[in-house]
């Protein structure tokens, strides 16, 4: 029905992580069949809208504005998929999001974009002050309430990102949170890339601050920048 495309394969992440399908059936008005993705980062949204539209698929999309002018608060954008058949599609592949599909693992161009699908929806970059100090600490990794995310994991070890063992927590709608917690060296080094670009700068920052601080500490041990540590 839909050829197995990179393109395809992002969209089955972002299916898994943050999309999410409707059915109703009505007889006096016709029944509908809906693919979802809401977001508050619009680069996500416009890429998931380019990655359709090479499916063949139109999308509509809506913004809710933050009434609350809290600053803190984001726009929400909302594309949305009238199609049965990409519906059906998307439930069948993954049985209902239990399951990555098989042809995923195919090449390696299918694994890296569904692997980035996944992260753009359920992954995080963060940034959070010390509970002493001036400086921050910065975080990245993958959180999810499903099993599927255990064969992520493989994916990511595969190409080199150097994951943290399992934080489970138990959420008060009784769910189990699984959060996954990478290298961030390990993790920059290797093909996934977030199209977040709150993520990026979060990231770049880190980076950035870490060359600054490895050239400061190897100036001192009378060492030309950070080249020993970035070559290990």
């Amino acid at each position: 029905m839909y050829q197995e495309t990179k393109e395809l394969a992002y969209l089955i992440g972002v299916y898994l992580g943050d999309g999410s399908t409707t059915i109703k059936l009505d007889k006096k008005k016709g029944n509908t069949y809906r693919f979802q993705l809401g977001s508050v980062d619009l680069e996500f949204v416009d890429k998931v809208e380019e990655y359709l539209k090479t499916l063949g698929l139109h999308s509509t999309r809506n913004t809710y504005k933050n009434s609350n002018r809290n600053p803190k608060w984001n726009d929400m954008y909302f594309l949305t998929v009238s199609s049965k058949d990409f519906v059906f599609y998307l439930r069948e592949q993954t049985e209902n999001k239990v399951k990555i599909p098989k042809w995923i693992y195919k090449s390696e161009e299918n694994e890296i974009n569904f692997v980035n699908g996944v992260l753009d929806s359920e992954g995080f970059m963060t940034k959070s002050k010390v509970p002493y100090g001036s400086g921050f600490r910065y975080q990245v990794g993958v959180c999810v309430t499903a099993e599927w995310i255990y064969d992520v994991i493989p994916i990511l070890k595969k190409y080199g990102v150097s994951v943290c063992n399992e934080c489970k927590r138990i959420l008060p709608s009784g769910k189990t949170s699984r959060l996954f917690q990478f290298n961030i060296i390990s993790f920059s080094k290797s093909p996934f890339k977030f199209c977040i670009k709150r993520k990026l700068v979060r990231l770049e920052e880190y980076l950035k601050n870490l060359i600054v601080r490895d050239s400061e500490y190897y100036s001192k041990l009378g060492m030309k920048g950070a080249k020993a540590r970035w070559s290990r």
